[in-house]
């Protein structure tokens, strides 16, 4: 059984490397994706660790923990592959052209201050 739990493990390392070079070629994909992979291939390395000593109930937690953080990279990953993603880009919105120089001001407020 830990044998198996480990080669789960060492595919969510594998699935969080590729992730790793998709976010440098797609930019809806963050690192984000992919240091939460390796979260979920640790979890469930300590678990084939757990597994192999015979403490079930801390492997049991473990992989709790890794199928958790795992749900929550599919929810993103499901978001992306949505035909309506998240608008993060706001140059195209529309807005009251008499608030156009406030923002311009708050714009270039913005830019220096990083």
């Amino acid at each position: 059984m830990d044998e198996q739990q480990q080669r789960l493990s060492d595919e969510a390392a594998a699935l969080a490397e590729k992730l790793r070079e998709l976010s440098g070629k797609d930019p809806r994909v963050g690192l984000g994706l992919s240091h939460g992979m390796k979260q979920v291939s640790a979890h469930l390395g300590r678990a084939a660790n757990q597994i192999a000593r015979g403490r079930s109930t801390s492997a049991l937690q473990s992989v709790g923990f890794g199928l958790s953080g795992l749900s929550g990279i599919i929810t993103d990953l499901e978001q992306l592959l949505d035909d309506n993603p998240k608008a993060t880009d706001m140059t195209a919105e529309e807005y009251p052209k008499e608030f156009e120089p406030l923002i311009s001001e708050y714009l270039r407020r913005l830019s220096y201050a990083q």
